[in-house]
């Protein structure tokens, strides 16, 4: 196929009469793609003049993300090479099949440039951005440069942004926007309301109100050791409460809590900061001393019991105890010769701040809440893995994480890992990334190090072999950039910061600070955030249902209050008819149940085989490596030494918990969430179905009213247990020992065979060498087989009390209808009958008022 070579002096003409010609977009969103197009062209080219028409709406952009990345990604530096291969020259001409261009199709540089601009002008912005693991791969292939391909990312990202920014600005008018203070107000008019007609069930709607007006917010603050974290916290809390040294001191789980005026009322017994230590209980300690498997847990209950002697025992039967937290530093710091830390299983901090009251820094007025709380983790990585499983748990049930990262070293293995296994957790909603220290960086080199850590998370899905929306899940993450230090000055006003950040050109606006402020109102503590309308949303919801199963009630009454004596008989029956039909459906779910079961351990065996096919090939590999190892060291007459079997065997190791282990942690927790997402389209009795308490008339572990079947699958942020654990708590545990026992084995093997000749190794010794790295694998696999059953185990059992919890409901349920038709009849024994039809009548409709509000609402809500 004919192409022509570019020329960089060549001043490019507008493409002939038979090339199609220009389309004009709408006036803002033409600038926007222009601009695109200029960027575009001065990263790719530079000294050429462009003049190029984008193509005729004729074209159909192919949906293939790898064709369309390969076309974006050719230039003036790569062109001769991609003009070599005849898929590019085919990809280029396929482009144009349907154009009188086809006919005289030459590949050259307006030919080039004219179908990159059409991609650029048609191609929607979150298609762009999702090209980005398709040029991390060319990148990786070294058909694109690093720097184009960073450059790119950015210019694809910052159009996103401007994108999404004229979109919100053309949708999200004052006239649009819900008042979610208003929203609640009508709540509580609609309550009193409902009071005032008379409920069977006051107490949950009392519930249900105090529940939405007091709401407490929850943040997880997670990084890996001197990010940041502590100085961003502080410039956050407006004050320097956490100690900012880079050695690791905290190694316990801290949680800052409010102090509130009345702090009598509330948590503590002083209006004074304070902390609380909590020790391990005997009983959990006796669980340290049991677990043998454990090295770092034996030596850490070797290392206590020395420290502490006979004082042991007394020490943990305190439970908790009050400090100053002058005092605090003996209980927690690692490098404290109290050595108090071992024993601590958490701290809680007391503290009188604005910003744990819910009072936004610059505020004037409190907000009705119980406020703020921060956990802030000693790290994902502690190698006493009790405190871990404590960090994982409480990070779960967080409303919100932030995740602080350094900027001049982001996208470590470490934030990777973590970040990925947030996003691909179904409970995790939304991420926060904090790029601390950002005024280390140039702008330029900030935004592409924040674009370059997308792109890079973006690959490592792929490589997962996530097959999800890849743009989508990283949707849910935002980043943004911070001068911690800087923060902190203007935060707690101290002056010296102040000036050293005038000095170098940042106000407050530009430390980050304020942008944090904005993002937590936005999503978590403001009046209109998207927490805000979540909690009025399932309060209305919750309120919906007591009305509901109210207008039932008062159905059934009417029914019975204009039937005649003979009618009243078949009312009756109908009515048990429909307690049958109930009792039904919920055999029928309980069957569903079992069928959801049974696809569960069916998809578990079936990725069962597929690890252990690529544990196989992986074996296999590494016997090929220390094979070929073991024969360049006979032929110099020597034989591999211990240090570099060691090394094969633990960068193989390593390779195959980076990625196969990953792929499993990642698949099965997807298969969960679709398994939950399968739960809630379940449909037991109907959608509004109360569960009603025996004792309180509600169901207290969740919105009173609103507690289905449904709403408790929506509500269970975290299954019993979390497929996750086993690898994030033991796996490197296992992993270890793995290598260790492996580097013996095979050691053992070569030492045996040093003398041996070729032919013998050729068989013998892959033989024997197979057979040791067999039992090694046998083990990974084996690691994979007791997960499975205990992801089945965990998740049938919680199956079962989903459908314990459904068949009180549809019980309740039952008995409701049936002491409804008794108080009815009663009352028809014992009241005018015109008197009760009027009453029943009047209540109906009322009821039936307040539900098309409600149902208006809920749908504004959604």
């Amino acid at each position: 196929m004919p192409h022509k070579q570019p020329t960089h002096s060549h001043t490019h003409s507008s493409i002939s009469a038979s090339k199609p010609t220009d389309i004009s977009p709408s006036s803002k969103q033409s600038k926007q793609r222009e601009k695109l197009w200029q960027d575009f062209c001065a990263v790719f080219y530079p000294s050429s003049q462009n003049s190029t028409n984008h193509s005729a709406k004729s074209i159909q952009i192919t949906q293939n993300a790898q064709e369309l990345a390969i076309i974006l990604s050719a230039n003036t530096d790569n062109f001769d090479t991609f003009c070599q291969s005849k898929i590019f020259i085919n990809l280029i001409q396929n482009f144009w099949q349907e154009t009188d261009f086809k006919r005289d199709f030459e590949l050259d540089f307006d030919t080039l440039q004219a179908t990159q601009k059409h991609i650029l002008f048609e191609l929607s912005a979150v298609r762009l951005v999702a090209l980005a693991p398709h040029f991390l791969r060319l990148n990786s292939a070294n058909l694109l440069s690093t720097t184009h391909t960073r450059t790119l990312l950015a210019l694809f990202e910052n159009f996103a942004k401007e994108q999404n920014n004229a979109t919100k600005e053309a949708t999200q008018s004052p006239a649009k926007t819900l008042n979610l203070k208003a929203l609640q107000n009508e709540l509580d008019s609609l309550i009193k309301q409902l009071n005032t007609i008379g409920i069977s069930n006051p107490t949950a709607l009392s519930q249900i109100q105090q529940k939405s007006a007091n709401q407490s917010f929850s943040i997880g603050i997670t990084g890996v050791l001197s990010a940041g974290k502590s100085t961003f916290l502080n410039a956050l809390l407006g004050r320097e409460i956490l100690g900012t040294s880079t050695i690791p001191e905290t190694a316990n789980l801290s949680i800052l809590r409010p102090i509130f005026e009345n702090a009598d009322k509330k948590e503590g017994n002083s209006t004074k900061d304070f902390a609380r230590v909590h020790f391990w209980s005997k009983q959990e300690w006796g669980g340290f001393e049991n677990d043998l498997s454990d090295k770092n847990m034996s030596e850490f209950v070797k290392s206590t019991k020395e420290a502490f002697g006979n004082e042991l025992e007394s020490l943990l039967e305190q439970g908790s105890k009050d400090i100053d937290l002058g005092e605090l530093r003996d209980y927690t710091s690692a490098n404290s010769s109290t050595k108090y830390c071992n024993l601590i299983k958490k701290v809680e901090l007391f503290i009188a701040l604005p910003f744990l009251q819910n009072k936004r820094l610059d505020a004037d007025s409190s907000k009705s809440s119980n406020g703020v709380e921060i956990v802030d983790t000693p790290g994902l990585d502690d190698p006493i893995r009790a405190r871990e499983k404590i960090t994982r748990e409480f990070i779960t049930h967080c409303d919100l994480l932030i995740h602080i990262m350094n900027a001049s070293c982001a996208a470590t293995e470490v934030d990777m890992d973590f970040i990925l296994e947030c996003l691909l957790r179904s409970n995790v909603a939304r991420l926060l990334v904090v790029l601390s220290r950002a005024d280390l960086l140039s702008p330029k080199e900030l935004e592409s190090s924040l674009y370059y850590t997308r792109a890079s998370l973006a690959k490592e899905l792929t490589k997962a072999r996530f097959d999800g929306d890849i743009d989508a899940l990283l949707s849910r993450i935002d980043f943004i950039p911070i001068s911690s230090y800087f923060a902190l000055g203007y935060t707690s006003n101290n002056a010296q910061i102040i000036a050293q950040a005038s000095a170098k050109g940042y106000d407050k606006e530009k430390t980050g600070i304020l942008a944090v402020q904005d993002y937590l109102d936005n999503a978590l503590l403001g009046e209109n955030s998207q927490k805000q309308r979540d909690i009025l949303y399932r309060a209305y919801r919750a309120v919906g249902g007591i009305v509901k199963e109210e207008i039932e009630k008062v159905g059934i009454e009417l029914c019975l209050s204009y039937a005649s004596k003979d009618e009243l008989e078949s009312v009756i029956k109908d009515t048990k008819a429909k307690q049958e039909a109930i009792m039904q459906g919920y055999e029928a779910q309980k069957a569903e149940f079992s069928a959801l079961g049974s696809e569960l351990e069916s998809y578990l065996a079936g990725l069962q085989k597929i690890i252990t096919t690529n544990l196989n090939m992986h074996k296999n590999r590494l016997n090929s490596l220390v094979y070929d190892d073991m024969l360049y060291e006979i032929s110099r007459g020597s034989v591999p030494k211990k240090e570099r079997v060691s090394q094969l065997l633990e960068v193989g190791i390593d390779d195959i918990s980076a990625d196969l282990l990953r792929e499993y942690r990642y698949k099965s927790a997807q298969k969960i969430a679709s398994l939950k997402a399968s739960i809630q389209m379940i449909d037991f009795m109907s959608a509004q179905t109360l569960l009603v308490d025996s004792k309180s008339g509600v169901d207290s572990a969740d919105y009173s009213a609103d507690s289905t079947i449904k709403s408790r699958v929506e509500s269970k942020q975290k299954p019993k247990f979390d497929s996750s654990d086993l690898f994030s708590l033991n796996a490197k545990e296992h992993l270890s020992h793995i290598k260790s026992t492996l580097i013996s084995s095979v050691y053992a093997v070569i030492s045996s065979y040093k003398s041996a000749s070729k032919s013998t190794l050729e068989v013998d010794f892959r033989n024997a060498l197979d057979s040791a790295l067999k039992s090694g694998f046998a083990s990974l696999s084996e690691i994979i087989l007791e997960n499975n059953a205990a992801i089945k185990s965990a998740f049938l059992s919680e199956f079962e009390e989903i459908l314990e919890a459904s068949l009180k409901a549809t019980k309740a349920k039952v008995a409701l209808i049936e002491e409804t038709i008794a108080k009815s009849l009663e009352a028809i024994k014992n009241t005018d009958i015109e008197s009760l039809k009027s009453a029943c009548a009047n209540k109906d409709k009322a009821l039936k008022d307040i539900q098309n509000e409600l149902e208006i609402i809920i749908k504004a809500l959604q």
